[in-house]
């Protein structure tokens, strides 16, 4: 519920910004579900701050991943996995992303693709990837 409030507050700002003739340059809190931890939540996002997310892969004694990465996600793309990844590692991947506010979407850090949100995702033995 808190979470729910934290979003209409913030988009009423930014209905009331809008009104008023001001141009809102933020990004949407881009972590899903699926990413392990990040440095800053969703109560603490303000607007555009810099973040680290993390994507660990739990101990496996049966090997059946052998990588973990963080991935960018970009609405409507048809780009696979690897074609996204920001990071990657055989435990923890790790990434920072920087806020593009006047074009309101993320990046990883010294890379130039833009996304709306990160996901993490696991590779396979077969060398497949999943999505998280």
């Amino acid at each position: 519920m808190i979470a729910k409030s934290v979003l209409v507050s913030a988009a009423l700002f930014a209905l009331a910004a809008v009104a008023h003739g001001q141009q809102i340059d933020c990004c949407a809190y881009p972590i899903t579900i699926s990413i392990t931890a990040t440095n800053v939540t969703i109560f603490r996002f303000t607007c555009d701050e810099p973040m680290k997310i993390y994507c660990a892969l739990a101990p496996d004694p049966d090997e059946t991943f052998r990588r973990v990465a963080a991935v960018g996600k970009q609405i409507n793309s048809t780009e696979s996995i690897p074609q996204n990844i920001i990071a990657s590692d055989t435990t923890m991947a790790s990434a920072d992303i920087v806020c593009d506010a006047k074009k309101h979407l993320w990046h990883g850090y010294k890379r130039v693709k833009l996304y709306n949100s990160f996901y993490c995702a696991y590779q396979k033995a077969d060398g497949s990837w999943i999505h998280g």
